[in-house]
């Protein structure tokens, strides 16, 4: 299933390639994308209280055409490793969705979303099963009915608790082994206390995994960090970011930005409807933006200048683990 060319070693060209451009934080690529975040709409039906869409995002917002999405699909499926139905709106909106996922699927990426889990009603239960999803991820961040609502605002904890339950019943019944189910928490102050015990409920529902993330200042959103996160691990040293060396974002309007951090998209790469994707991938800003790694003058733009990503470390591993652990993601190693 895996897309990668080895060495006599059996070790995935590509990555040792990634591993090179980020040691040295080459302004050039030469190896293609492996990662593409692709937003199928930033509408979102929620206002979770860490999140841009509690008032932070000024782009339009709107759906992303089939077409042009098959044009993303058309342009990298001879490369890419993985795609995420995901940026900065719930995906399950999109009129599409499903043949999105069956049209990605089908070309042997590996398709991953990420949902609150609020419409995953019993009819969209069963097309995710059907669809070709090789893991879904679920945003839930409490068992506390209190705290999810509080922070999930405008859900409501027992429906979506009974929609991921309804899930992880009919793939059990079914004996699947996609999508990979995952449940995932944001430290913060109000889940900080609760993190042992959702690990244990999530445990026992049987996610296939539980991610535990560190609360983001998503650059400009300082106020709710001081709020949110008044335990910040900021060290005030600087650790250049992965992220350019192995992904892009697709906008649902064909922008294309560096990550998911740029949810109003103010580094702009380039436009999908206008330049391919490869050209997008070592274009002038995409290279500006990795040479910054190595200079540590990241663009003047709050995107990077202010991203708790260069400051906090986002784990105990070394540099070596950590390039390690970001490339299996991309390559989808957890697909056993």
């Amino acid at each position: 299933m895996v897309k990668q060319g080895k060495d006599k070693f059996g070790i995935d060209r590509d990555y040792l390639k990634f591993i090179k451009a980020y040691t040295l934080c080459q302004e050039k690529a030469d190896y293609p994308f492996q990662w593409l975040m692709v937003e199928p709409t930033n509408h979102c039906n929620l206002k979770c209280v860490m999140c841009p869409q509690a008032g932070k995002i000024t782009r339009e917002k709107g759906y992303m055409e089939f077409s042009l999405f098959q044009k993303i699909v058309d342009e990298s499926k001879d490369f890419l490793k993985s795609m995420q139905l995901f940026h900065s709106g719930e995906p399950f909106l999109h009129p599409r969705i499903f043949d999105m996922i069956s049209a990605a699927a089908s070309k042997n990426i590996y398709t991953l979303i990420n949902t609150n889990g609020t419409l995953l009603d019993e009819n969209k239960a069963g097309a995710v099963l059907d669809s070709g999803l090789h893991s879904i991820s679920f945003s839930f961040d409490s068992f506390h009915k209190e705290t999810y609502e509080s922070v999930r605002v405008g859900a409501n904890y027992e429906k979506t608790l009974q929609n991921m339950e309804r899930l992880l019943k009919r793939k059990a019944q079914k004996n699947l082994k996609w999508p990979k189910t995952i449940i995932e928490i944001v430290e913060m102050l109000d889940t900080r206390p609760h993190i042992d015990c959702f690990i244990q409920q999530a445990k026992n529902m049987g996610f296939d995994d539980v991610r535990v993330w560190k609360f983001h200042n998503w650059t400009d959103a300082d106020e709710v960090a001081d709020q949110h996160n008044p335990f910040s691990i900021n060290t005030g040293s600087f650790y250049p970011c992965e992220y350019p060396f192995f992904l892009m974002a697709v906008y649902w309007d064909a922008s294309v930005a560096p990550c998911c951090i740029d949810y109003n998209g103010s580094y702009p790469l380039g436009n999908v409807i206008e330049s391919s994707l490869q050209s997008i991938w070592n274009g002038s800003q995409a290279r500006q933006l990795r040479g910054s790694m190595r200079t540590r003058m990241t663009p003047k733009t709050r995107l990077c200048r202010d991203c708790s990503f260069l400051t906090v470390p986002r784990s105990n591993r070394s540099l070596a683990g950590r390039l390690f652990c970001s490339y299996a993601r991309i390559i989808g190693a957890f697909r056993r």
